[in-house]
């Protein structure tokens, strides 16, 4: 588990993308965390190599499903000065604990039937995997958050910054939904 949250954490420190606009660098940042080659250049995936490719495969869909299944709207950009704004953002997104009985019940029937094989490795595959099947649903519960994202301008770009400690919390908010949730439970 601690090399998920390792990878999470890869991802958000990756996040740094320049654009001439506050809400440009947000788009753009958004739009990374929907794209499978990011994680792979940004070798967020080559973290994961004490797992398996079934499990790396698992998060890296987790990560797609969740991001492509998160919508934003920015509400409003408050420049602070020339080079800090904080940008308001409501986020919708998929409440995976709203799962967790369902989730960890599959995992334990899963567990149960080969104790006696099973790894860390592949626990860590099966709660992906059973993320991945709520994730699919048609009728997937939704949330909305209004989260604070400060952005700061360097020479003539501006970047969400993830040095910022509100930033990265909601950052790490919006792109793992509620999974820590569900893995701090096992």
């Amino acid at each position: 588990m601690k090399k998920i949250i390792l990878a999470i954490f890869l991802i958000f420190c990756s996040l740094g993308f320049s654009a001439p606009t506050p809400e440009k660098a947000f788009d753009e940042m958004m739009q990374n965390l929907k794209n499978k080659n990011f994680y792979y250049e940004m070798g967020i995936i080559e973290e994961l190599n004490d797992f398996s490719g079934e499990t790396q495969d698992a998060f890296l869909n987790f990560l797609i499903k969740e991001n492509t299944k998160t919508s934003y709207q920015i509400i409003s950009n408050k420049k602070i000065n020339n080079k800090k704004a904080v940008l308001k953002v409501k986020v919708k997104s998929p409440v995976i604990k709203d799962y967790a009985p369902e989730i960890l019940g599959e995992v334990v029937k899963r567990v149960y039937k080969n104790y006696k094989d099973l790894s860390e490795d592949r626990a860590m595959g099966i709660v992906l995997e059973e993320i991945n099947k709520i994730l699919d649903r048609e009728d997937l519960k939704y949330g909305d958050q209004t989260l604070n994202f400060q952005v700061v301008k360097k020479g003539n770009d501006w970047s969400v910054d993830t040095d910022d400690d509100e930033t990265s919390d909601s950052i790490i908010s919006m792109i793992t939904g509620d999974i820590s949730e569900i893995l701090d439970d096992m």
